[in-house]
């Protein structure tokens, strides 16, 4: 749990926090957890809505985590997948941030605006020049 904890946080603290805080809901919920369904997935979820909740709380972006980020993306093959990772790990810190964002937390323009302290407009120009990157790379 702390593993995957720290994968979504910045400092250590939190992490530790936030599985005390997890498992302080499971043994709260422990009467409607399902016994039957595989209770270290409920664990997890738990713990990354806990910890991305504390980042929106905290505003604070985890960079770290894009390091490893490897969604599952049905339409491409293997290559593909490998060529599109070292692309977003091949980026600045910053639009690390914005990928993280946009792509994984799934933020609105207008959300992410106001956690860099920039207007939409400018958010969705860099977004744009970020697409733009990552489709050259691709190419």
């Amino acid at each position: 749990m702390m593993f995957y904890a720290k994968s979504y946080l910045i400092n250590k603290q939190a992490a530790e926090d936030i599985v005390n805080e997890v498992y302080v809901k499971f043994c709260q919920n422990i009467e409607s957890i399902d016994a039957d369904k595989n209770v270290m997935n409920w664990l997890i979820k738990v713990t990354k809505n806990t910890a991305l909740n504390y980042n929106r709380k905290m505003k604070e972006v985890p960079c770290d985590h894009i390091n490893s980020y490897n969604e599952d993306i049905p339409s491409i093959d293997l290559e593909d997948k490998i060529v599109l990772r070292e692309t977003i790990l091949d980026l600045d810190e910053y639009n690390k941030k914005l990928f993280y964002l946009y792509y994984v937390e799934e933020k609105t323009i207008r959300s992410i605006g106001k956690l860099l302290n920039k207007s939409k407009t400018v958010i969705w120009k860099e977004i744009k020049a970020l697409n733009e990157k990552i489709k050259k790379r691709l190419e």
